[in-house]
């Protein structure tokens, strides 16, 4: 194999740790080629001694490192070897030299701490807007999650935009606090000549298989289950970012290479590159492939156990409210409907909750015979069920029906006949 992986355990500011680390590796015949978000490429190469420098200067490095190799001239008149770029990020920038002994890079360690924290103090201030924004995002979104917790297990993509909150709020302080810890220990070695080691990144490892486990178990979810409308609406949104921002990231490193862009510049081109290309992406899934993963109205209505045609033998008409909300734990639906003659002669509607675990029925049972305290336990065997509450409302019969998996609101406008509360139970014990 001529190429080889590796996920990056350092942290950025480990730059002694990242130098010693890419030095060994090339002494074994491997060459640091790119970087992917985390993940090293390499390359397969003559084994050999290679130097590397991670730099902190925003701008500037190899212009001076030019500028020292044209004043050390060589016996023969030749210029010292110069260093290389090999990738950079937002963070740091990497070097590299294949002179054993190159001429040393002339920077005080308290310069270069200084540099680490500028960058690190413009990173954490970027991921502090990011990390709020998805915040806010994901508190909407699971906002009633204080209001029916049912009804929002039931919502797979709510149960996903929570565990992505508790996730993100976790490896970001741990991220801090690693930081924090390392900047305080860095400061009093610093004014001495010598570097303060941070810990491995192996927390940010095991965030990464938990994020990629995480999303595998949404896709073989939403194979089962399949989708809704509000992950459709978050899958228009971060796909396209998380592809925008992976192209942006190439874009800058190339950039990088080419000394004719500023820093300045590279940010500015990256962020236009992103945005043009997130929102064409969004557009794209929004008009085309979004139509082919939700299920159309026809198919939502196909899935809804009763409508009046079953029950009374009339023409629907157009179904409203229509929604169906699906998890591992609870099947949620709802449905109302107004007979076709416009007369409203009959008019349905109901909730229906499938609870998937013994102990969410008998929560959620409790939870919903104390909301609707006016209703009254009656005695009617023909809705086939464990146990029957009853209301009348002003123009309508409202019941709430308990089967063994399943809890069921009802409300028309008609006098149910025993055959009609039959047609129902039969279908709520299946």
């Amino acid at each position: 194999m001529d190429k080889k992986i590796e996920f990056d355990l350092f942290s950025s500011y480990d730059y002694a740790g990242i130098e010693e680390h890419l030095e060994k590796r090339a002494s074994e015949g491997w060459m640091i080629e790119k970087n992917y978000a985390g993940i090293w490429l390499y390359k397969r190469i003559e084994p050999r001694m290679i130097r590397f420098y991670v730099s902190y200067e925003e701008d500037g490095f190899i212009k001076k490192q030019e500028a020292v190799h044209r004043s050390h001239m060589t016996v023969g008149g030749e210029i010292e070897k110069p260093w290389h770029f090999v990738f950079g990020t937002s963070l740091m920038k990497l070097y590299f030299n294949d002179d054993i002994n190159p001429l040393p890079v002339n920077i005080r360690p308290a310069k270069r701490f200084e540099n680490i924290v500028k960058l690190q103090r413009k990173n954490i201030f970027a991921w502090v807007v990011v990390v709020l924004f998805l915040q806010l995002i994901g508190i909407l979104s699971i906002n009633d999650m204080s209001k029916d917790l049912i009804m929002f297990i039931s919502d797979y993509a709510k149960i996903s935009d929570f565990l992505f909150i508790v996730l993100l709020n976790v490896f970001f302080a741990i991220y801090l606090i690693k930081y924090f810890i390392w900047k305080k220990k860095a400061l009093e070695l610093a004014d001495y000549g010598q570097f303060a080691e941070p810990e491995n990144r192996k927390h940010f490892l095991i965030g990464s298989i938990i994020a990629i486990i995480f999303v595998l178990s949404l896709l073989v979810h939403m194979l089962i289950f399949g989708i809704n409308s509000d992950m459709i609406g978050k899958m228009n949104i971060f796909i396209p970012l998380m592809i925008a921002w992976y192209i942006g990231d190439r874009i800058e490193q190339g950039m990088q290479k080419n000394k004719k862009f500023s820093p300045g510049e590279i940010k500015k081109k990256r962020i236009i590159a992103v945005v043009i290309i997130a929102v064409a992406l969004s557009i794209f899934l929004r008009s085309s492939v979004s139509d082919f993963l939700k299920d159309d109205r026809q198919t939502l209505i196909a899935k809804m156990p009763y409508n009046l045609e079953y029950l009374v033998g009339k023409e629907s008409g157009l179904p409203y409210p229509l929604e169906i909300r699906n998890s591992i734990f609870s099947r949620w639906m709802e449905y109302g409907e107004i007979d076709s003659s416009g007369t409203i002669s009959h008019w349905l509607y109901y909730e229906q909750v499938e609870l998937r675990l013994p102990f969410l029925y008998d929560y959620y049972k409790n939870y919903t015979i104390k909301k609707n305290e006016h209703y009254s336990k009656i005695e009617d065997d023909d809705w086939g069920a464990n146990e029957v509450y009853y209301t009348k409302g002003l123009e309508h019969n409202l019941y709430l029906l308990f089967y063994d998996d399943k809890i069921l609101k009802m409300n028309v406008n008609w006098d149910m006949t025993g055959d009609e509360k039959a047609k129902i139970g039969k279908k709520a014990r299946e």
